[in-house]
């Protein structure tokens, strides 16, 4: 399982930056990894044209196939948790998840698009 933040820049392009971003995580000591996409020369965030977000915060939840299995400005804490519970528990290769050993759950299926 994978979490990282990325910042989707569609206004205040020269306040919006990657260093503020980083800082932002490390306000609220969010050890994931963070980038930033502001879009080609400030033109708007490509993430929020592919994920048709349209507000901050926004959540989106990929499986390991690359699937989107929730995408939204709400992402409530309990109803998250039990999506990734639920997620967790698919089969990979026949065999449930979370019954692998921690090393071979690490990088299971491919990257998000």
């Amino acid at each position: 399982m994978v979490f990282l933040a990325v910042q989707t820049v569609f206004e205040g392009f020269g306040s919006n930056t990657a260093a503020k971003a980083k800082a932002a995580c490390d306000d609220h000591d969010l050890p994931i990894p963070v980038g930033q996409d502001a879009g080609p020369s400030g033109a708007g965030s490509v993430t929020m044209r592919r994920y048709r977000s349209g507000g901050t915060p926004w959540t989106v939840i990929i499986d390991r196939g690359g699937v989107v299995r929730s995408n939204g400005f709400r992402a409530p804490a309990d109803a998250s948790i039990r999506l990734i519970d639920r997620l967790l528990a698919e089969p990979v290769d026949g065999r449930l998840l979370q019954s692998l050993p921690e090393a071979e759950r690490r990088g299971v299926g491919p990257a998000a698009p």
